[in-house]
C-alpha cells in the first residue's frame, strides 16, 4: 500500500499547532506565577504607615531604615516603664529584617514593661497587620492585630489576639501579669502558652 504523504503532512501541521497552544498556555502560566510572585513580595512593604496600637489608642510609624523596617510611638497617652519618659518619640521596632514574602522579623520594645522580645511583624492586607512577641526562647507567645490609620503613607507597589501592657487575657501579650495565664520571665502558668507559639509566631 503506497504511503499517502498528504495524510502526514496534515498530521505534522496539526501536531505543531497544538505543540504553539501547549507554548503559548506554558508562558501565560508561567506570567501569571510571575505577577503573583511580585504581588506577593510586595506586601511586607505595605507595612510601612501608621498603625494604631488598639488597646492603648497608640499611633506607631513603620519606617525603612535602610533595607530593614522600624517604628516608634507617634501619639499617645502613657510613659515609658523603663524612662519614666512620655511613650511619644519611643522606639518599638528596632532594624527587622524581611522575613519571606509578608513578615519581619527582629527586636520589638515594649515601653509598657520595658522589655524587649523577639517579633515579628506579620502583613495581613494592606490595612492590616499582626505583630507577634515572644519571650522564653519562642516558648510563649502573643499577638494582636493593628489596624492602619487612615490616610497614613503606604508604598505604591508594593492572630486573632491583643497584646496588652497590663494584663494578658487568652489572647493578649501582657506586661507584668495576666490572670490565669500569668507570663513572666521566670515562671509561667500550665495555660500560658497560646496557640500562636507555633506556627506564624518568631522562632530561635
Amino acid at each position: 500500500m503506497a504511503f499517502n504523504w498528504g495524510v502526514f503532512g496534515r498530521i505534522q501541521e496539526e501536531l505543531m499547532k497544538l505543540t504553539k497552544i501547549a507554548a503559548g498556555l506554558f508562558a501565560g502560566s508561567m506570567a501569571i506565577s510571575m505577577f503573583a510572585a511580585a504581588q506577593a513580595g510586595d506586601l511586607a512593604d505595605k507595612a510601612i504607615g501608621v498603625w494604631l496600637r488598639t488597646n492603648k489608642g497608640w499611633h506607631v510609624e513603620f519606617a525603612k531604615c535602610g533595607d530593614n523596617l522600624c517604628g516608634e510611638v507617634i501619639s499617645g497617652e502613657g510613659v515609658d516603664k523603663k524612662t519614666g519618659e512620655s511613650v511619644v518619640g519611643v522606639k518599638m521596632l528596632y532594624d527587622l529584617t524581611k522575613d519571606g514574602e509578608d513578615s519581619w522579623v527582629g527586636k520589638m520594645y515594649n515601653p509598657g514593661d520595658g522589655n524587649e522580645y523577639k517579633g515579628k511583624v506579620k502583613v495581613l492586607s494592606e490595612n492590616e497587620i499582626k505583630m507577634s512577641g515572644c519571650l522564653l526562647g519562642g516558648l510563649i507567645c502573643r499577638s494582636e492585630k493593628w489596624p492602619r490609620v487612615e490616610g497614613s503613607a503606604m508604598p505604591e507597589a508594593s492572630g486573632d489576639d491583643a497584646m496588652s501592657d497590663d494584663a494578658m487575657s487568652d489572647d493578649a501579650m501582657g506586661d507584668d501579669a495576666m490572670g490565669d495565664d500569668s507570663m513572666s520571665d521566670d515562671a509561667m502558668s500550665d495555660d500560658s502558652m497560646s496557640d500562636d507559639s507555633s506556627g506564624d509566631e518568631p522562632q530561635e
